[in-house]
Protein backbone atom coordinates (compact mmCIF):
# COMPACT_ATOMS: atom_id res chain seq x y z
CA UNK A 1 0.00 0.00 0.00
CA UNK A 2 2.84 2.38 0.76
CA UNK A 3 4.33 1.69 -2.69
CA UNK A 4 1.00 2.21 -4.46
CA UNK A 5 0.42 5.52 -2.62
CA UNK A 6 3.32 7.03 -4.56
CA UNK A 7 1.16 6.79 -7.72
CA UNK A 8 -1.36 9.23 -6.26
CA UNK A 9 -1.05 12.56 -8.07
CA UNK A 10 -2.68 14.72 -5.41
CA UNK A 11 -0.57 15.69 -2.38
CA UNK A 12 -3.73 15.78 -0.28
CA UNK A 13 -4.51 12.15 -1.17
CA UNK A 14 -0.94 11.11 -0.41
CA UNK A 15 -1.22 12.68 3.05
CA UNK A 16 -4.56 10.97 3.61
CA UNK A 17 -3.10 7.61 2.54
CA UNK A 18 -0.17 8.13 4.93
CA UNK A 19 -2.54 8.73 7.82
CA UNK A 20 -4.46 5.54 6.97
CA UNK A 21 -1.24 3.52 6.78
CA UNK A 22 -0.01 4.81 10.14
CA UNK A 23 -3.41 4.02 11.62
CA UNK A 24 -3.27 0.46 10.32
CA UNK A 25 0.18 -0.02 11.91
CA UNK A 26 -0.74 1.56 15.24
CA UNK A 27 -4.23 0.11 15.66
CA UNK A 28 -3.25 -3.43 16.84
CA UNK A 29 -1.12 -1.84 19.57
CA UNK A 30 -3.68 0.60 20.91
CA UNK A 31 -6.96 -1.27 20.46
CA UNK A 32 -6.65 -3.42 23.63
CA UNK A 33 -5.56 -0.58 25.98
CA UNK A 34 -8.22 1.66 24.45
CA UNK A 35 -10.88 -0.97 25.05
CA UNK A 36 -9.80 -1.54 28.68
CA UNK A 37 -9.68 2.19 29.28
CA UNK A 38 -13.21 2.51 27.96
CA UNK A 39 -14.44 -0.27 30.22
CA UNK A 40 -12.72 1.29 33.24
CA UNK A 41 -14.27 4.69 32.52
CA UNK A 42 -17.70 3.14 32.03
CA UNK A 43 -17.69 0.57 34.86
CA UNK A 44 -15.03 1.70 37.32
CA UNK A 45 -12.03 -0.24 38.66
CA UNK A 46 -12.65 -3.95 39.33
CA UNK A 47 -10.60 -6.05 41.75
CA UNK A 48 -9.97 -9.77 41.31
CA UNK A 49 -8.26 -12.38 43.46
CA UNK A 50 -4.93 -13.57 42.05
CA UNK A 51 -4.36 -17.29 41.67
CA UNK A 52 -2.06 -19.02 44.14
CA UNK A 53 1.44 -19.62 42.77
CA UNK A 54 5.02 -19.88 43.91
CA UNK A 55 8.48 -19.20 42.62
CA UNK A 56 11.86 -20.53 43.69
CA UNK A 57 14.15 -18.14 45.56
CA UNK A 58 17.85 -18.53 46.17
CA UNK A 59 19.68 -15.97 48.26
CA UNK A 60 22.16 -15.80 51.09
CA UNK A 61 19.49 -16.44 53.71
CA UNK A 62 17.25 -19.12 52.22
CA UNK A 63 16.57 -21.52 49.38
CA UNK A 64 12.91 -21.97 50.31
CA UNK A 65 10.23 -21.42 47.66
CA UNK A 66 8.23 -18.22 47.97
CA UNK A 67 4.45 -18.52 47.80
CA UNK A 68 1.94 -16.03 46.51
CA UNK A 69 -1.19 -16.82 48.45
CA UNK A 70 -4.71 -16.39 47.15
CA UNK A 71 -6.59 -14.14 49.58
CA UNK A 72 -9.13 -16.39 51.35
CA UNK A 73 -12.72 -15.30 51.11
CA UNK A 74 -14.51 -13.94 54.16
CA UNK A 75 -18.23 -13.72 54.79
CA UNK A 76 -19.80 -10.32 54.00
CA UNK A 77 -22.00 -10.76 57.04
CA UNK A 78 -19.00 -11.13 59.34
CA UNK A 79 -17.25 -8.21 57.66
CA UNK A 80 -20.28 -6.00 58.23
CA UNK A 81 -20.49 -7.06 61.89
CA UNK A 82 -16.82 -6.23 62.50
CA UNK A 83 -17.16 -2.85 60.77
CA UNK A 84 -20.38 -1.91 62.55
CA UNK A 85 -19.76 -3.27 66.05
CA UNK A 86 -16.04 -2.97 66.81
CA UNK A 87 -13.69 0.01 67.27
CA UNK A 88 -11.04 0.53 64.61
CA UNK A 89 -8.21 -0.59 66.88
CA UNK A 90 -9.88 -3.95 67.64
CA UNK A 91 -7.48 -6.84 67.10
CA UNK A 92 -9.05 -9.69 65.13
CA UNK A 93 -7.19 -13.00 64.95
CA UNK A 94 -7.31 -14.37 61.38
CA UNK A 95 -6.91 -18.11 60.90
CA UNK A 96 -6.68 -18.48 57.12
CA UNK A 97 -3.35 -18.13 55.32
CA UNK A 98 -1.97 -15.51 54.59
CA UNK A 99 -3.84 -14.20 57.68
CA UNK A 100 -4.65 -10.79 56.23
CA UNK A 101 -8.18 -11.25 54.86
CA UNK A 102 -9.81 -9.68 57.93
CA UNK A 103 -7.34 -6.80 57.92
CA UNK A 104 -7.84 -6.08 54.21
CA UNK A 105 -11.65 -6.21 54.36
CA UNK A 106 -12.23 -4.45 57.70
CA UNK A 107 -9.09 -2.44 58.48
CA UNK A 108 -8.81 -4.11 61.90
CA UNK A 109 -5.23 -5.14 62.84
CA UNK A 110 -4.40 -8.83 63.16
CA UNK A 111 -1.24 -8.56 65.37
CA UNK A 112 0.50 -11.14 63.17
CA UNK A 113 4.04 -9.77 63.46
CA UNK A 114 6.65 -9.79 66.21
CA UNK A 115 5.62 -8.11 69.46
CA UNK A 116 7.11 -4.67 70.22
CA UNK A 117 8.46 -4.27 66.68
CA UNK A 118 7.23 -1.98 63.91
CA UNK A 119 7.05 -3.88 60.62
CA UNK A 120 6.92 -2.74 57.03
CA UNK A 121 5.73 -6.21 55.97
CA UNK A 122 4.55 -8.66 58.62
CA UNK A 123 5.95 -12.14 59.20
CA UNK A 124 4.29 -14.40 61.75
CA UNK A 125 5.71 -14.03 65.24
CA UNK A 126 5.90 -17.04 67.59
CA UNK A 127 2.84 -15.94 69.57
CA UNK A 128 0.70 -15.91 66.42
CA UNK A 129 1.98 -19.37 65.47
CA UNK A 130 1.04 -20.65 68.95
CA UNK A 131 -2.41 -19.14 68.58
CA UNK A 132 -2.91 -20.80 65.21
CA UNK A 133 -1.65 -24.23 66.27
CA UNK A 134 -2.74 -24.51 69.90
CA UNK A 135 -5.04 -21.55 70.74
CA UNK A 136 -2.49 -20.77 73.44
CA UNK A 137 -3.98 -18.48 76.16
CA UNK A 138 -0.62 -16.84 76.96
CA UNK A 139 -0.17 -16.01 73.27
CA UNK A 140 -3.60 -14.33 73.15
CA UNK A 141 -2.70 -12.39 76.28
CA UNK A 142 0.58 -11.17 74.76
CA UNK A 143 -1.09 -10.28 71.43
CA UNK A 144 -4.12 -8.63 73.13
CA UNK A 145 -6.57 -10.36 70.78
CA UNK A 146 -10.21 -9.22 70.98
CA UNK A 147 -11.94 -11.38 68.35
CA UNK A 148 -11.25 -14.59 66.43
CA UNK A 149 -12.37 -15.19 62.86
CA UNK A 150 -12.51 -19.00 62.82
CA UNK A 151 -13.17 -21.37 59.94
CA UNK A 152 -14.51 -24.86 60.46
CA UNK A 153 -11.39 -26.36 58.85
CA UNK A 154 -9.11 -24.48 61.26
CA UNK A 155 -11.16 -25.53 64.29
CA UNK A 156 -11.11 -29.17 63.16
CA UNK A 157 -7.30 -29.11 63.13
CA UNK A 158 -6.90 -27.78 66.68
CA UNK A 159 -5.94 -30.06 69.60
CA UNK A 160 -8.86 -31.38 71.66
CA UNK A 161 -8.06 -29.01 74.56
CA UNK A 162 -8.22 -25.98 72.28
CA UNK A 163 -11.52 -27.14 70.77
CA UNK A 164 -13.02 -27.42 74.26
CA UNK A 165 -11.91 -23.89 75.08
CA UNK A 166 -13.41 -22.50 71.88
CA UNK A 167 -16.77 -24.13 72.58
CA UNK A 168 -16.90 -22.81 76.17
CA UNK A 169 -19.15 -19.67 76.23
CA UNK A 170 -17.36 -18.45 79.35
CA UNK A 171 -14.15 -18.20 77.31
CA UNK A 172 -15.40 -17.36 73.79
CA UNK A 173 -18.68 -15.68 72.90
CA UNK A 174 -20.12 -16.60 69.48
CA UNK A 175 -21.29 -13.27 68.02
CA UNK A 176 -21.83 -14.11 64.32
CA UNK A 177 -21.77 -17.12 62.01
CA UNK A 178 -22.20 -17.58 58.28
CA UNK A 179 -21.66 -20.93 56.58
CA UNK A 180 -18.32 -22.38 57.68
CA UNK A 181 -17.11 -19.14 59.30
CA UNK A 182 -17.59 -17.99 62.87
CA UNK A 183 -16.69 -14.79 64.69
CA UNK A 184 -15.91 -15.16 68.41
CA UNK A 185 -15.39 -12.46 71.01
CA UNK A 186 -12.55 -13.35 73.38
CA UNK A 187 -13.80 -13.12 76.95
CA UNK A 188 -11.36 -11.87 79.65
CA UNK A 189 -11.32 -15.31 81.28
CA UNK A 190 -9.52 -16.95 78.36
CA UNK A 191 -6.23 -14.99 78.26
CA UNK A 192 -6.30 -15.17 82.06
CA UNK A 193 -6.31 -18.99 82.13
CA UNK A 194 -3.54 -20.35 84.35
CA UNK A 195 -2.63 -23.49 82.42
CA UNK A 196 0.58 -25.14 81.29
CA UNK A 197 1.35 -24.30 77.68
CA UNK A 198 1.21 -27.03 75.10
CA UNK A 199 4.67 -28.67 75.28
CA UNK A 200 5.02 -28.32 71.47
CA UNK A 201 4.38 -24.57 71.55
CA UNK A 202 6.94 -21.76 71.43
CA UNK A 203 5.46 -20.61 74.74
CA UNK A 204 6.80 -23.77 76.39
CA UNK A 205 10.37 -22.67 75.58
CA UNK A 206 10.03 -19.66 77.90
CA UNK A 207 10.58 -22.04 80.86
CA UNK A 208 14.25 -22.48 79.87
CA UNK A 209 16.43 -20.80 82.55
CA UNK A 210 17.97 -17.38 81.71
CA UNK A 211 21.50 -18.65 82.35
CA UNK A 212 21.23 -21.17 79.50
CA UNK A 213 23.56 -20.71 76.53
CA UNK A 214 21.62 -21.36 73.30
CA UNK A 215 23.40 -21.79 69.95
CA UNK A 216 21.34 -20.92 66.83
CA UNK A 217 22.82 -23.03 64.04
CA UNK A 218 23.39 -20.91 60.89
CA UNK A 219 21.44 -23.21 58.56
CA UNK A 220 18.10 -22.64 60.30
CA UNK A 221 15.59 -20.80 58.10
CA UNK A 222 15.85 -17.11 58.97
CA UNK A 223 12.21 -16.66 60.10
CA UNK A 224 12.16 -19.77 62.27
CA UNK A 225 15.47 -18.67 63.79
CA UNK A 226 13.97 -15.29 64.72
CA UNK A 227 10.87 -16.92 66.20
CA UNK A 228 13.09 -19.01 68.50
CA UNK A 229 15.32 -16.01 69.30
CA UNK A 230 12.23 -14.02 70.27
CA UNK A 231 10.92 -16.51 72.84
CA UNK A 232 14.45 -17.26 74.12
CA UNK A 233 15.58 -13.64 74.25
CA UNK A 234 15.86 -14.00 78.05
CA UNK A 235 18.66 -16.59 77.62
CA UNK A 236 22.24 -16.15 76.36
CA UNK A 237 21.85 -16.44 72.58
CA UNK A 238 24.89 -17.46 70.53
CA UNK A 239 25.40 -17.51 66.78
CA UNK A 240 23.52 -15.10 64.54
CA UNK A 241 19.93 -13.86 64.28
CA UNK A 242 19.76 -10.98 61.82
CA UNK A 243 16.41 -9.18 61.56
CA UNK A 244 17.28 -7.72 58.14
CA UNK A 245 14.69 -9.79 56.25
CA UNK A 246 11.93 -8.79 58.68
CA UNK A 247 11.97 -5.32 57.06
CA UNK A 248 11.52 -3.60 60.40
CA UNK A 249 11.09 0.12 61.00
CA UNK A 250 12.28 -0.41 64.57
CA UNK A 251 15.50 -2.17 65.61
CA UNK A 252 15.59 -5.79 66.71
CA UNK A 253 15.39 -6.43 70.44
CA UNK A 254 17.62 -9.50 70.83
CA UNK A 255 21.29 -9.66 71.76
CA UNK A 256 23.09 -12.51 70.00
CA UNK A 257 26.80 -13.09 70.72
CA UNK A 258 29.26 -15.00 68.51
CA UNK A 259 29.83 -18.64 69.41
CA UNK A 260 33.65 -18.25 69.52
CA UNK A 261 35.01 -20.69 72.08
CA UNK A 262 31.86 -20.97 74.18
CA UNK A 263 30.26 -24.37 74.65
CA UNK A 264 26.46 -24.02 74.47
CA UNK A 265 23.96 -25.80 76.69
CA UNK A 266 21.37 -26.04 73.90
CA UNK A 267 21.81 -26.25 70.15
CA UNK A 268 18.97 -25.39 67.77
CA UNK A 269 19.16 -27.26 64.46
CA UNK A 270 16.98 -27.49 61.35
CA UNK A 271 15.06 -30.76 61.18
CA UNK A 272 16.79 -31.57 57.88
CA UNK A 273 20.03 -32.12 59.84
CA UNK A 274 18.43 -34.15 62.62
CA UNK A 275 19.08 -37.64 61.16
CA UNK A 276 22.81 -36.89 61.17
CA UNK A 277 23.22 -35.51 64.70
CA UNK A 278 24.74 -38.78 65.93
CA UNK A 279 27.97 -37.70 64.18
CA UNK A 280 28.64 -34.73 66.44
CA UNK A 281 26.46 -35.11 69.55
CA UNK A 282 27.53 -37.23 72.53
CA UNK A 283 25.67 -40.50 72.95
CA UNK A 284 23.69 -39.27 75.99
CA UNK A 285 22.60 -36.06 74.21
CA UNK A 286 21.10 -37.35 70.98
CA UNK A 287 17.49 -37.22 72.15
CA UNK A 288 15.94 -33.79 71.45
CA UNK A 289 14.25 -31.83 74.22
CA UNK A 290 11.83 -29.99 71.85
CA UNK A 291 10.95 -29.91 68.18
CA UNK A 292 8.44 -28.71 65.62
CA UNK A 293 8.25 -29.11 61.85
CA UNK A 294 11.19 -26.76 61.19
CA UNK A 295 13.64 -27.06 64.09
CA UNK A 296 14.85 -29.47 66.73
CA UNK A 297 16.60 -28.55 70.01
CA UNK A 298 19.18 -30.70 71.77
CA UNK A 299 20.75 -30.46 75.23
CA UNK A 300 23.99 -32.41 74.71
CA UNK A 301 25.18 -31.88 78.28
CA UNK A 302 21.80 -32.54 79.89
CA UNK A 303 21.51 -29.05 81.38
CA UNK A 304 17.85 -28.67 80.33
CA UNK A 305 15.28 -31.42 80.85
CA UNK A 306 13.05 -32.40 77.90
CA UNK A 307 10.11 -30.05 77.35
CA UNK A 308 8.22 -32.08 74.75
CA UNK A 309 9.02 -35.78 74.56
CA UNK A 310 9.53 -36.68 70.89
CA UNK A 311 8.30 -40.01 69.54
CA UNK A 312 10.73 -42.89 69.69
CA UNK A 313 12.61 -43.50 66.49
CA UNK A 314 12.39 -46.85 64.77
CA UNK A 315 15.32 -49.13 65.53
CA UNK A 316 17.96 -49.00 62.79
CA UNK A 317 18.10 -51.95 60.38
CA UNK A 318 21.80 -52.44 61.13
CA UNK A 319 24.08 -51.32 63.97
CA UNK A 320 27.86 -50.98 64.10
CA UNK A 321 30.16 -51.09 67.11
CA UNK A 322 33.65 -49.59 66.73
CA UNK A 323 36.38 -50.79 69.09
CA UNK A 324 40.15 -51.19 69.39
CA UNK A 325 40.73 -47.73 67.95
CA UNK A 326 44.37 -46.71 67.61
CA UNK A 327 45.28 -43.39 65.95
CA UNK A 328 48.61 -41.65 65.42
CA UNK A 329 49.94 -39.12 62.88
CA UNK A 330 47.04 -39.33 60.49
CA UNK A 331 46.80 -43.12 60.57
CA UNK A 332 44.25 -45.20 62.44
CA UNK A 333 43.25 -48.83 62.85
CA UNK A 334 39.96 -50.02 64.32
CA UNK A 335 37.60 -52.97 64.51
CA UNK A 336 34.00 -52.66 63.34
CA UNK A 337 31.37 -55.24 64.28
CA UNK A 338 28.12 -55.12 62.27
CA UNK A 339 24.81 -56.62 63.45
CA UNK A 340 21.90 -56.82 61.02
CA UNK A 341 18.34 -56.51 62.37
CA UNK A 342 16.13 -56.08 59.29
CA UNK A 343 17.49 -57.01 55.87
CA UNK A 344 14.48 -55.53 54.02
CA UNK A 345 15.15 -51.97 55.26
CA UNK A 346 18.61 -51.32 53.81
CA UNK A 347 20.67 -52.18 50.75
CA UNK A 348 24.39 -51.57 51.29
CA UNK A 349 27.10 -49.87 53.33
CA UNK A 350 29.82 -47.33 52.54
CA UNK A 351 32.35 -45.32 54.53
CA UNK A 352 32.31 -41.54 54.12
CA UNK A 353 34.47 -38.72 55.46
CA UNK A 354 32.91 -35.31 56.10
CA UNK A 355 34.51 -32.01 57.01
CA UNK A 356 33.83 -30.66 60.52
CA UNK A 357 34.44 -27.14 61.74
CA UNK A 358 37.24 -26.60 64.25
CA UNK A 359 35.17 -24.76 66.88
CA UNK A 360 33.95 -26.11 70.21
CA UNK A 361 30.96 -27.63 68.44
CA UNK A 362 32.32 -30.03 65.77
CA UNK A 363 29.43 -29.93 63.30
CA UNK A 364 29.65 -30.69 59.57
CA UNK A 365 30.63 -27.62 57.60
CA UNK A 366 28.32 -28.17 54.60
CA UNK A 367 25.01 -29.99 54.27
CA UNK A 368 23.22 -31.07 51.12
CA UNK A 369 19.65 -29.89 50.54
CA UNK A 370 16.37 -31.66 51.36
CA UNK A 371 17.78 -33.40 54.44
CA UNK A 372 20.21 -35.54 52.42
CA UNK A 373 22.97 -35.18 54.98
CA UNK A 374 26.46 -33.68 55.05
CA UNK A 375 28.49 -33.07 51.94
CA UNK A 376 30.92 -35.98 51.50
CA UNK A 377 34.62 -35.10 51.23
CA UNK A 378 35.77 -38.68 50.58
CA UNK A 379 34.03 -41.97 49.90
CA UNK A 380 35.24 -45.55 50.42
CA UNK A 381 33.49 -48.72 49.31
CA UNK A 382 31.95 -50.94 51.97
CA UNK A 383 31.94 -54.71 52.21
CA UNK A 384 28.40 -55.35 53.35
CA UNK A 385 25.07 -55.90 51.63
CA UNK A 386 21.61 -56.70 52.92
CA UNK A 387 21.07 -60.27 54.05
CA UNK A 388 24.66 -61.07 54.99
CA UNK A 389 25.82 -58.24 57.22
CA UNK A 390 26.45 -59.69 60.67
CA UNK A 391 30.24 -59.81 60.78
CA UNK A 392 33.37 -58.08 62.16
CA UNK A 393 36.34 -56.59 60.30
CA UNK A 394 39.57 -54.71 61.01
CA UNK A 395 40.24 -51.52 59.05
CA UNK A 396 43.25 -49.25 58.54
CA UNK A 397 42.75 -45.59 57.58
CA UNK A 398 45.55 -43.40 56.24
CA UNK A 399 44.34 -39.81 55.98
CA UNK A 400 47.45 -38.57 54.21
CA UNK A 401 47.19 -40.90 51.17
CA UNK A 402 44.14 -41.07 51.70
CA UNK A 403 43.13 -44.75 51.77
CA UNK A 404 41.01 -47.21 53.71
CA UNK A 405 42.03 -50.86 53.79
CA UNK A 406 40.44 -53.97 55.30
CA UNK A 407 42.30 -57.00 56.70
CA UNK A 408 41.62 -60.21 54.81
CA UNK A 409 41.68 -63.78 56.11
CA UNK A 410 45.46 -64.04 55.64
CA UNK A 411 46.08 -60.89 57.70
CA UNK A 412 47.01 -58.57 54.81
CA UNK A 413 45.33 -55.17 54.39
CA UNK A 414 43.50 -54.80 51.03
CA UNK A 415 42.70 -51.21 49.91
CA UNK A 416 39.00 -50.47 49.28
CA UNK A 417 37.82 -48.62 46.16
CA UNK A 418 37.56 -44.87 46.76
CA UNK A 419 36.58 -41.58 45.18
CA UNK A 420 39.16 -39.16 43.85
CA UNK A 421 40.56 -36.16 45.70
CA UNK A 422 42.79 -35.38 48.64
CA UNK A 423 41.73 -34.55 52.19
CA UNK A 424 42.52 -31.12 53.56
CA UNK A 425 42.39 -29.88 57.16
CA UNK A 426 39.28 -30.77 59.13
Amino acid sequence: LATRSADLRSTRWRHAAGVVLVGLVVWPTVVAPARYLGLSVANGVQLANAAEAYRARSDAESTEPVWRSRMPAISDRLVDYIRDHTPRNTRVFATERPYSNVFVTTGRPNAAGFIDMVHQIYNLGPEYVDGLNYLEPAAFRRLEIDYVHATDDWVAGLPARAQRWLSDPDLFELVARDGGETLYRVRPAFPGLDVEPDPRSFEALRSIPPSTKVFLEPRIHWLTKLQVASVLSHTQLLGDASTRLLLLRSPGLWTVAPLDEQVPDLVVLPTSIEPWTWMFLPANGRRPIWRNDEIVIYAPRGVVVPIATPPDRAAPPITVQVSQLSAERGQATFDAAFTEHASDRWTGQDWVIVELDDGPWPMPVRFLGAGLGPEVAKWFDGLLSAGSATSAHTYALDVQVPSLAVRNESGAFIPLPTSQGDLGPG
